[in-house]
């Protein structure tokens, strides 16, 4: 944690990440690794910033950082969820996909009950872009939700000291809320009681 390069009331580091195509089935050709332009439209599998999607001014965003095969996040999606159809008009959300906490060709968790995933260590962009699509595919989250991917140099993981997990709060591009690592400090009743108090409850 204690090399993380974002803190607590300082910018917020606008890391590269890929946005995950929307459909359940793409090929390599399909993924257009070019640079948007400020105010430009993001397409699937373009290569774009994590600031880029915000769409509400003043700007806030809740960004939460996973795995599939990080059990304590899989656990937290349905909450997560609830956070997004709560307070969309008011928050944008991202969810960004991160390499894998414990790939099944590497230390692999015990499964979950209730579901689990089998994924190898992402060896290129389009396999770490298949592993997210596959965990929306079981997890739907609603529209109002982004989803992208970390670049294969991790850069956004590094930068925000993810690790396996965390979530914060951007507003206005500073960081107004900075989570904790998971699995014990990853609280997304943090986040609910700080957009209440902004925003008030739902």
């Amino acid at each position: 944690d204690a090399y993380k390069q974002v803190k607590l009331g300082c910018e917020a580091l606008n890391s590269k990440v890929v946005n995950v195509p929307d459909g359940p089935r793409w090929s390599s050709n399909l993924i257009n690794m070019t640079n948007v332009s400020p105010g430009g439209m993001i397409g699937n599998g373009d290569e774009c910033h994590l600031l880029d999607f915000e769409s509400l001014e003043p700007s806030v965003w809740v960004v939460s950082f996973g795995s599939a095969t990080w059990p304590p996040f899989i656990s937290h999606l349905p909450a997560f969820r609830q956070l997004v159809e709560d307070f969309s008009d008011v928050a944008d959300f991202l969810l960004v996909y991160i390499d894998e906490a414990h790939p099944s060709d590497g230390w692999v968790a015990p499964p979950m009950a209730s579901c689990s995933f089998d994924v190898r260590k992402h060896q290129n962009l389009e396999e770490r872009l298949g592993a997210a699509r596959k965990l929306i595919e079981h997890f739907a989250l609603p529209p109002q939700c982004k989803l992208v991917a970390d670049c294969m140099d991790n850069n956004a993981n590094v930068a925000y000291g993810v690790s396996n997990e965390r979530v914060c709060i951007v507003q206005q591009r500073k960081i107004a809320y900075l989570g904790g690592k998971g699995p014990f400090f990853y609280n997304l009743n943090d986040v609910k009681q700080w957009l209440e108090q902004s925003y008030g409850k739902r």
